[in-house]
């Protein structure tokens, strides 16, 4: 399990703040469970020593399309979304469950 939800409290158990992750403006759509979920995946690339340009060359991308990802300026789709889990040894369906 990578957080846990305490009311309307959101406790990440791998160490990202609450809040932090995506730096996004306030006109922005993303919800607390998708900033969420993006800041998992940046702790587990993290976590893994991988540089976002390592991700990019395992996903064949570029790196500035990972950090778009990471800082939510660019939405996250399902397909890349599994595909970085894969990169990342990561259960889609754990990160799924916490969105509930």
């Amino acid at each position: 399990m990578l957080y846990k939800q305490s009311g309307s409290a959101v406790v990440f158990l791998w160490g990202v703040p609450q809040g932090k992750g995506c730096a996004m403006s306030q006109k922005e759509i993303y919800d607390e469970r998708y900033k969420a979920l993006v800041a998992c995946l940046k702790v587990a690339r993290k976590k893994l020593g991988m540089s976002q340009a390592a991700v990019a060359g395992r996903l064949g991308t570029n790196r500035s399309w990972v950090a778009k990802v990471e800082t939510c300026e660019l939405r996250l789709d399902l397909l890349h979304f599994v595909k970085l889990c894969a990169v990342y040894g990561v259960k889609a369906q754990e990160l799924i469950r916490m969105m509930g």
